[in-house]
């Protein structure tokens, strides 16, 4: 037998890059795109890495207000349409983000007249999670995998404990939180660690009126990067944080870890009105988005009004 006969060959996918179009590889996803033609899919996290068509894209913007936005940065350089680069030049109305990569706490002072003004627009709060060498911790770190597993759940760990333990979801009932982009194997640690070291020294959160897992399985989380190396555990992650109301879909798409909508679609533990949930129902209760008319007659969950 000729062993480099038999043996596989393999093709080098072509660099993303400023020249590439997407509309090319979003092309093989044709067959995927066809049985979910009936389903909602709302992407909470992806990036759009061309700027060869945006001409094309500003112009077609039936939105006076953001086609003018979009024309002023293509006329000023090469920056593409609505690429919020040089600060908080424009914001959307569906929610507002900042990067988990910092180290100012959640609970200073100088961010609660911030909160209170979020909470009174009535629009989610994402904390986008990330990476850095910078950080004494990960300095310590001499793989790229290493550092990518830890500081992507890391900072909004954090984050997270520092949000609760604080109380603010007391002080802001109706502020609705988005952990984004740090997967999902790290909640339950969190959830039972805390619960665990609260149940031992409640008078440190006074402020706090439930247990802290419960607060965090009323918060969101998006699904990327989704682990799934064991199943089991993956499962039994998507009970504990009640994916079924709680979890929202995200690609990261096109990095190099992103995930296609069949991470959710072939999980074999889930029903298929928790998969429709996951992939945009849920997005919509929470964004609240119109849901188009599906062949199916799936309406979106109603929107959740939290009790005065």
């Amino acid at each position: 037998m000729n062993i480099r006969e038999t043996a596989p060959r393999f093709t080098e996918l072509e660099k993303f890059s400023t020249r590439t179009d997407t509309r090319d590889y979003l092309a093989k996803a044709a067959p995927t795109k066809a049985k979910l033609k009936d389903w909602l899919v709302v992407d909470v996290d992806a990036h759009v890495n061309e700027t060869a068509f945006w001409s094309e894209v500003t112009d077609c913007i039936d939105n006076d207000v953001l086609r003018y936005i979009a024309e002023a940065f293509r006329d000023r350089g090469p920056a593409p349409g609505l690429l919020n680069a040089n600060g908080p030049l424009y914001q959307d109305v569906v929610g507002f983000s900042v990067t988990s990569t910092r180290h100012k706490p959640v609970w200073h002072n100088s961010y609660m007249r911030l909160y209170a003004a979020l909470q009174e627009a009535g629009k989610p709060l994402g904390f986008h999670a990330g990476f850095t060498w910078a950080d004494p911790s990960f300095q310590q770190l001499n793989r790229f995998i290493g550092m990518h597993s830890l500081s992507f759940a890391h900072f909004n760990m954090v984050h997270m404990t520092n949000w609760v333990l604080n109380g603010l979801p007391e002080r802001f009932p109706k502020l609705k939180v988005i952990w984004i982009e740090s997967g999902l194997a790290w909640v339950p640690f969190v959830m039972q660690r805390l619960d665990s070291e609260y149940m031992m020294r409640t008078s440190e959160c006074p402020l706090l009126k439930r247990k802290p897992s419960e607060y965090i399985q009323e918060m969101y989380f998006t699904s990327q990067p989704l682990e799934r190396s064991n199943m089991k555990l993956t499962q039994a992650t998507f009970e504990a944080i009640r994916a079924d109301t709680q979890l929202l879909y995200a690609s990261d798409w096109p990095h190099w870890d992103f995930d296609a909508p069949s991470s959710i679609t072939k999980l074999p533990f889930l029903k298929e009105e928790a998969k429709r949930n996951i992939l945009g129902l849920n997005a919509a209760r929470l964004f609240e988005l119109e849901v188009p008319p599906a062949k199916s007659g799936v309406k979106a969950p109603p929107v959740a009004v939290p009790a005065e």
